[in-house]
């Protein structure tokens, strides 16, 4: 999809540039410690518990770099193109799907939240949509049935 390609182009660009000191605070904060310890010991406000993990995972696979500690906000954020094309699809049109990917795709803010490893919204709101797209998917397949 044209759309998604257009998200990771949009996404990627910059991608390595200098974190911002929330980001370096969660990296410094949290890459010591266990997944365990992330989990039950709130000591910040600044650990949104997907994101650190996430982050941590990243820092442990690829190393202290900015690009992969922001490589889960990047994969959420182009994940939530084709993810709003087929939940606006169960109730629109394909045109009108296609432009809601598209919107997405060019927010300013959804970039913006897709290039910084803060535990943005995006990461809180990917799971739920999908969700719902599964359950909307879900009664559209027992309803086929039911005919």
């Amino acid at each position: 999809m044209a759309a998604t390609l257009l998200a990771a182009a949009l996404r990627v660009y910059g991608l390595n540039s200098d974190l911002w000191i929330d980001e370096i605070t969660t990296v410094l904060d949290y890459r010591d410690v266990s997944a365990f310890h992330i989990l039950v010991a709130y000591t910040s406000s600044n650990n949104h518990l997907l994101n650190t993990l996430l982050v941590q995972g990243m820092v442990e696979a690829f190393g202290m770099h900015e690009w992969a500690i922001r490589l889960p906000a990047v994969v959420f954020g182009i994940a939530g193109i084709p993810a709003i094309y087929y939940l606006a699809r169960t109730a629109l049109g394909r045109r009108e799907s296609v432009l809601a990917a598209f919107l997405l795709a060019v927010s300013y803010h959804d970039i913006f939240f897709s290039q910084n490893a803060r535990g943005s919204f995006r990461q809180a709101n990917d799971p739920p949509a999908l969700l719902a797209l599964g359950l909307v998917r879900r009664e559209q397949d027992a309803q086929a049935l039911q005919v």
